[in-house]
């Protein structure tokens, strides 16, 4: 697994995400269960046609906090966000070329919104 930093240019300004890239389809399917995340960490999930757009879905599976899940549009803009609770099995699906997770408080902490800009540093 490698890791990247994600910027989200909020209203209050830059927010850096250290970000693991999962590589393989075993690392992609456990996600961040292995993992207690802090507040500016999350993971990123590409698309298989990167950097083309396609759809994406993602679960919660068995992480055992809430989790942002969020869409990344080709305009590099977050275009969808679902705030997913423990235990939550259900499936979502958006289209973008990529899906962020972070903890769920860093949406509302730091306005992140659909239209914000995503870059990397």
């Amino acid at each position: 697994m490698t890791q990247t930093t994600i910027v989200f240019c909020t209203r209050s300004g830059p927010l850096a995400i250290k970000a693991r890239v999962p590589e393989t389809p075993r690392e992609q399917e456990r996600g961040l269960q292995p993992f207690r995340i802090a507040e500016r960490e999350g993971m990123i999930f590409l698309s298989d046609k990167w950097p083309q757009q396609e759809t994406i879905s993602m679960w919660q599976a068995s992480v055992p906090y809430p989790l942002a899940m969020i869409w990344v549009g080709e305009d590099s803009r977050v275009s969808f966000i679902e705030i997913v609770m423990p235990g939550d099995r259900r499936t979502y699906s958006h289209r973008g070329v990529a899906c962020v997770e972070l903890n769920a408080g860093v949406v509302e902490s730091y306005g992140i919104e659909r239209g914000t800009v995503v870059g990397d540093a």
